[in-house]
């Protein structure tokens, strides 16, 4: 299995910060332990002289007459091998015995003052280094004596220990620094693993089965953000997926009619023993299907527009007064071959801003609905006015109440395109600021759109 580099990238961090964190541990752990080694070597060395102090004031009461030089000479016999050289020195601070190694001694001072520090670090070689303690009585004890005795040890053993000490530190780091990183790669596999469930479900995941969802815990941290982004991806999917399929059934509900009319009226023809006096008429009824057939396609074209959650630019000043004129010319003769009249009600000029393009597809399919779905009588009559902060087009036609027409809109199609053209008309309503409604009064059914009056909009003139 290849190195991942997301994980090499998070063991690396990990590496590094584990590194500094042991780098600064262990920094202050050399400090500490070599300070502890050098009050170690001062304790030891201050407990030497306080015991040969001690056993030099014995001898010294013992006899007293023999001197002070001899009681440290008897002294000094009797005391055990040590690492530790002494000095001692009489009430005048003059040095009078040692006892020792010559080169510990000569480091001493030939004279030892009361009031000199306790502890001294001197040199007594190229390459020797000594410590003198004092001992404790002798420089600050509640009983004044007549002498003093001064401990010597060397520093080198000491110091010796605590530099080994601090290069094992500095050899173990990189070891440390391998087994950090190999550790933070399996730590990191170890957390990367929920991603890598996630990147299986994606890749065994079935277009025509988006029902899938990844568990989301609580409270929710950085993966299951993740999981939920993801869960939030495939709804947005299945709702995409959701909108083709209706697309296509209703394409495929739309454009079924017209071309069953053109391919009958083809076969008619073709079969017809007489094709000279069936043509003409055949040609009228194909001539109608494909009309009706390009309408149900730019029909399906603006809804797959409005499923799709474009926004359409609302640049145009479009003279309603004159969009309703243009409009009931367009379909006059389609009212007629339904045998419609087409006329004219209560017209106001306003003006809005918004696409001419789209306004004058809504006010279409609802004359088109009109016809299609409302009776001969009385006339269609299509009507403009404002009313507050909108302008209205209506459309009304005689035929019986529909309750559910606004309804309709949302629901997919079942019969020859009324469903289809409400929702086209709601949705460009919807990108003009206004709405899609319906009443019904006296056996008449009116339909019809608002749209904002907004910057640039003129409202009729009071007379």
């Amino acid at each position: 299995m290849p190195l991942s580099r997301l994980r090499l990238r998070l063991s690396a961090a990990f590496a590094l910060a584990f590194a500094l964190g042991v780098a600064i541990l262990m920094g202050a752990l050399f400090l500490l332990l070599r300070r502890d080694a050098d009050r170690q070597l001062t304790r030891r060395l201050q407990e030497s002289a306080t015991g040969a102090a001690e056993a030099l004031g014995r001898e010294y009461g013992e006899a007293p007459g023999a001197g002070l030089a001899a009681a440290a000479r008897e002294t000094f016999r009797e005391l055990p091998p040590s690492a530790h050289s002494l000095v001692v020195y009489d009430g005048a601070g003059i040095q009078i015995a040692s006892h020792g190694a010559p080169a510990s001694v000569g480091a001493a001072p030939s004279e030892w003052r009361q009031g000199d520090a306790a502890v001294i670090d001197r040199t007594a070689g190229p390459e020797d280094d000594v410590r003198l303690v004092a001992d404790r009585a002798g420089t600050a004890g509640a009983r004044p004596r007549s002498f003093h005795v001064l401990a010597i040890g060397p520093r080198q053993p000491t110091e010796a220990h605590v530099e080994s000490l601090g290069w094992w530190m500095t050899a173990s780091a990189p070891i440390v620094v391998l087994l950090s990183l190999a550790g933070g790669y399996g730590l990191a596999r170890l957390a990367l693993r929920p991603i890598g469930t996630l990147e299986r479900a994606v890749a065994t995941l079935d277009p025509a089965d988006l029902m899938g969802r990844r568990p989301v815990g609580e409270p929710p941290d950085e993966l299951d953000r993740l999981a939920l982004r993801f869960n939030e991806l495939l709804g947005r999917l299945e709702q995409a997926q959701l909108r083709n399929r209706r697309f296509v059934r209703r394409a495929a509900h739309q454009l079924k009619t017209p071309l069953t009319v053109v391919l009958g009226e083809a076969d008619l023809n073709l079969h017809s023993a007489d094709a000279a006096a069936t043509q003409m008429q055949g040609m009228r009824r194909v001539r109608a299907a494909a009309q009706q057939m390009r309408r149900r396609v730019d029909e399906l074209l603006l809804l797959a527009e409005a499923q799709a959650g474009e926004h359409v630019p609302l640049d145009d000043l479009v003279e309603l007064d004159g969009l309703a004129l243009e409009c009931a010319d367009l379909m006059r003769g389609r009212a007629a071959q339904m045998r419609h009249a087409l006329t004219l009600g209560e017209v106001e000029a306003v003006t809005v801003r918004g696409s001419d393009r789209l306004l004058r597809e809504a006010l279409v399919e609802l004359v088109e609905n009109a016809c299609r779905h409302g009776r001969t009588e009385p006339d269609i009559r299509i009507s403009v006015h404002a009313d507050g902060s909108a302008a209205w087009v209506d459309v009304a036609s005689g035929g019986p109440p529909a309750p559910d027409a606004l309804a309709l809109a949302d629901a997919p199609p079942e019969d020859d395109g009324m469903h289809l053209g409400l929702t086209i008309v709601r949705w460009i309503a919807a990108q003009h600021g206004g709405g899609l409604r319906y009443e019904h009064t006296g056996g008449i059914n009116l339909f019809g759109f608002s749209v904002e009056l907004g910057p640039g909009a003129r409202e009729p003139a009071e007379a």
